[in-house]
């Protein structure tokens, strides 16, 4: 089970696991993952060794489009195992972490379709980091504001190195590191425990399916 506990306690004393998907296309009922990138973090790091990266092999012919956004050839996708054959590994990477996405409606999305077709896992909510910069951006209006929902562009605006786009694992790390950002500077708002961090996910709740129509030009 994969959760949003520990609500009162530091993010510095919490779980995370950052996730990534590319997939197909956007359609979260038609189009299928093609690979998945998660990053744990922990006590206020990245864990790099414990990362995780998967390119899995999809039902479907992949059309041209998706080839060129993620780069994955078809070469790659036809020796690589079915999501079926490497769910394990991705519920194992999640397993009692805190869930961490950027315009995660995507991801959530995705979860959810995989746990009607799997059984698992359950997934109900995650940490947006576009909610932490919106957050961060009301609290503190010197901060930099959200310039763009590219993850690429919100990145470099808090000074987050981007060496990859459209590509899970690079996105995942992407992510991660964005998400310390931001989580650090919310901390020291007085917002640092997962509840907070949580709380700001409100001000999108209404906007979900915007942020995951907005994710079709995020590179995440």
């Amino acid at each position: 089970m994969i959760r949003l506990g520990g609500g009162a306690r530091s993010w510095r004393e919490v779980r995370f696991a950052v996730l990534d998907f590319e997939a197909t296309g956007l359609d979260l009922e038609r189009d299928h993952v093609l690979s998945f990138g998660v990053v744990p973090v922990e006590r206020g790091r990245v864990r790099l060794a414990d990362a995780v990266y998967r390119v899995v092999r999809p039902p479907i012919t992949v059309p041209a489009a998706s080839i060129r956004v993620h780069g994955i050839r078809p070469s790659e996708l036809e020796r690589a195992p079915r999501l079926e054959d490497v769910l394990d590994e991705l519920v194992e990477a999640l397993r009692d972490r805190v869930l961490v996405a950027h315009a995660a409606g995507v991801e959530l999305g995705f979860l959810r379709r995989i746990r009607r077709q799997y059984g698992r896992p359950r997934v109900r909510r995650a940490i947006d980091v576009l909610d932490l910069a919106d957050e961060l951006a009301r609290r503190k209006p010197t901060s930099p504001a959200p310039p763009s929902e590219r993850l690429a562009v919100l990145a470099a605006a808090h000074g987050v190195p981007v060496a990859r786009t459209h590509h899970a694992f690079s996105d995942a790390l992407t992510t991660a590191q964005l998400f310390l950002v931001l989580a650090t500077r919310l901390e020291h708002l007085g917002a640092g425990r997962v509840r907070d961090l949580r709380r700001a996910g409100r001000l999108r709740a209404r906007g979900a399916l915007r942020a995951a129509h907005g994710r079709s030009e995020s590179g995440s």
